[in-house]
């Protein structure tokens, strides 16, 4: 989820914190050299630029506290957080009653902000790769990554970020370091860039060599990919099956008087056709392949809205 960390009513500690960029500077894409990143640390920092926070308050005022966080509704990444940074600082950070873990600390927050930002628009990475950049990615998809499924036609990882930079860079080592291809696209009303990562192939990859420790995050990349398992369908021969068949696939669109039946294999549709002929002598195109706004290619099967009407009566009459 896209975290506001620069508005007050959103701080996670309850302190402002707009003033820190003043007083510590950053560099983009910096490596984290005076320090031993490894992966419990690589996974802190993935989690501090997605959900995370590392805030002072300004110079000025008498009383400094230096705030750093995790928040997230899921107890499961609060405890691995906080498992984690007791294993890097041997300190451990608190878990509040309000989804949050964190801990004030002058001298980790100086280490952490040393050649780092943590905000949304312009957090950086560290210079990492293989198995500890698994872990920097696993923290960041767990927090503000995503997956969507339509069964049998679309499914997809995402992310989405307001950091054109670091969703940019998130890409690029998605492919060079693990062989996943992905797409970054910017929203058409807002500063808002998703990345996608599509197809068997690459969620597969991502699935092996990254993952979630999110439980509904991964058990829903699992529901992705055994959908695909039954892409091939088996269409009754019987005409009462297959009337059933059509009706729980079938789309209208009253507008074109026009039903639609989409899938990603061509053969589905043709043989879905065949036996409609045969069958009801409904008669119909098969159109594509067409690409959908994920980038997803798909076909479609197309018959008249009355063909529909016939299918739904002749399954009334069976019931009745």
């Amino acid at each position: 989820m896209l975290s506001k960390k620069r508005t007050g009513s959103r701080d996670p500690a309850g302190f402002l914190a707009n003033e820190i960029k003043l007083h510590y500077r950053f560099n983009d894409f910096a490596g984290w050299n005076y320090m031993n990143f490894n992966s419990d640390l690589a996974a802190i920092h993935g989690y501090l630029c997605s959900d995370g926070y590392v805030i002072t308050n300004p110079v000025y005022q008498k009383h400094r506290y230096y705030m750093i966080g995790l928040r997230n509704t899921e107890p499961i990444l609060l405890i691995d957080f906080q498992t984690k940074f007791k294993r890097v600082f041997g300190i451990s950070p608190i878990i509040t009653n309000d989804g949050r873990c964190r801990i004030s600390n002058k001298k980790i927050f100086l280490e952490l902000t040393k050649e780092y930002s943590f905000y949304s628009d312009h957090w950086n990475p560290p210079k990492i790769s293989g198995k500890k950049l698994s872990f920097w990615l696993k923290a960041y998809f767990d927090c503000d990554g995503w997956v969507a499924v339509t069964k049998a036609k679309d499914r997809k990882i995402g992310l989405d970020s307001i950091n054109r930079k670091g969703i940019t860079w998130i890409r690029r080592v998605l492919k060079t370091e693990f062989g996943i291809t992905s797409t970054v696209s910017k929203r058409s009303n807002r500063s808002i860039y998703t990345l996608r990562i599509c197809g068997k192939d690459d969620i597969l990859k991502y699935k092996n060599k990254i993952g979630f420790l999110h439980p509904k995050k991964q058990g829903k990349l699992n529901e992705a990919l055994g959908s695909y398992e039954v892409l091939v369908w088996t269409i009754p021969e019987e005409k009462s099956s297959l009337a059933r068949f059509v009706l729980d696939k079938a789309k209208l669109r009253r507008s074109h008087h026009q039903v639609r039946i989409c899938s990603i294999y061509k053969n589905n549709l043709l043989g879905l056709l065949r036996l409609l002929r045969k069958l009801f002598g409904i008669g119909g195109s098969v159109f594509g392949p067409w690409t959908n706004s994920y980038g997803s290619s798909y076909f479609c099967l197309t018959f008249r809205e009355d063909d529909l009407e016939k299918l739904r009566l002749f399954d009334l009459s069976i019931k009745s």
